[in-house]
């Protein structure tokens, strides 16, 4: 079995999390609840986008999604590949994966099986 500080030098973990939807969640999701006039330029192109793209944004934000999907999944093969068997190892890198994309899968992908000191 896995020691922790083993756990931890594989997983590496997001130094903070948000619990806001991204404007494509917001836009996609609850386009009646952004506060437009507030935004500044910002709400007026996002109310733009509702009016007149809001199919686009749609396709975009289940588009992306899909894709973090499977590069999640593709993560935990990956994880097997380069001999990372814990499964709740392999289960963090797919959630960190499917939450953060390739900013996790990029670090999974430039990992390096360390060897073993010489006892």
């Amino acid at each position: 079995l896995a020691t922790q500080a083993g756990l931890t030098r594989l997983m590496q973990q997001a130094r903070a999390l948000t619990v806001h939807p991204p404007p494509s969640a917001w836009v996609t999701l609850w386009p009646s609840t952004i506060p437009y006039s507030y935004l500044g330029l910002f709400g007026t192109f996002l109310n733009y986008l509702v009016e007149h793209h809001h199919k686009w944004v749609c396709y975009g934000f289940w588009i992306s999604w899909l894709i973090h999907i499977v590069e999640a999944l593709y993560g935990i093969k990956l994880c097997q590949a380069k001999g990372i068997t814990d499964p709740a190892v392999q289960f963090q890198w797919f959630v960190q994966t499917l939450l953060f994309g390739y900013a996790s899968f990029g670090l999974l992908v430039s990992y390096k099986k360390r060897n073993k000191p010489p006892a």
